[in-house]
């Protein structure tokens, strides 16, 4: 091929070829009748084409590793519409934690129907974090400072996993534990502490969308 020649000339990922009458085969490109830029045509109706090529794409760097990817964008669009600002809350929350209050993350109104959206991936993490410690789901989230002991294991559970036989089963040891402290402030001639009134449990709905957001962040911030 001519370098500067009227056959064709290259211009950084774009080449222009005279290919005359010859048909093109397996071409991975994008095709186009001169003149009208990049309308799809028959190949067999070209006598020239234009052939752009792609040069590789490169390999984008997760913004929080290992975690779910879903759950790390549905974060930072909560936080804001900014980028730029989204990854500078998160790095302020992995200095300062949640209950600093950050834009999304702040009321129950936010904070709520973030878990309710996003609500199996974070359970997912939850599972995670609790193998990974060896601890369980129920008693790990009961061991959160914006939780502690104002909720009963079956309160948390619900929250979690809902009313359904097999997922509470996941929480049987706590539940047990639960009974037993019944036993004990019955023997000491105390309200059974599951026969009490039910609380609010929307603290709990909002404290778990604070642990997906502290998770992301100090997974994109792991110096800080």
């Amino acid at each position: 091929m001519a370098k500067n020649g009227h056959n064709g000339y290259h211009n950084g990922h774009r080449k222009k070829i005279d290919l005359g009458d010859e048909p093109l085969y397996g071409a991975q490109a994008v095709f186009s009748r001169e003149g009208r830029d990049k309308q799809p045509v028959h190949l067999g109706e070209l006598k020239r084409y234009t052939i752009e090529t792609r040069a590789p794409r490169k390999r984008v760097k997760p913004i929080a590793p290992g975690m779910n990817p879903r759950l790390v964008k549905a974060v930072l669009e909560n936080l804001s519409d900014d980028p730029e600002d989204a990854m500078q809350s998160l790095k302020d929350v992995a200095k300062h934690g949640a209950e600093g209050g950050f834009p999304g993350f702040t009321y129950y109104t936010d904070t709520v129907e973030f878990y309710k959206r996003n609500k199996r991936a974070i359970v997912k993490l939850l599972q995670e974090e609790a193998d990974a410690s060896e601890q369980d789901p129920v008693q790990m989230v009961r061991n959160f400072n914006c939780v502690g002991e104002d909720y009963s294991p079956s309160e948390i559970s619900k929250v979690l996993y809902g009313a359904t036989p097999r997922q509470r089963k996941r929480s049987e040891e706590a539940v047990w534990k639960e009974v037993i402290a019944d036993l004990g402030d019955i023997v000491h001639g105390k309200p059974a502490r599951s026969q009490k009134k039910a609380a609010d449990v929307t603290p709990i709905a909002n404290c778990l969308a604070w642990f997906a957001l502290e998770a992301v962040a100090h997974a994109a911030n792991p110096d800080l």
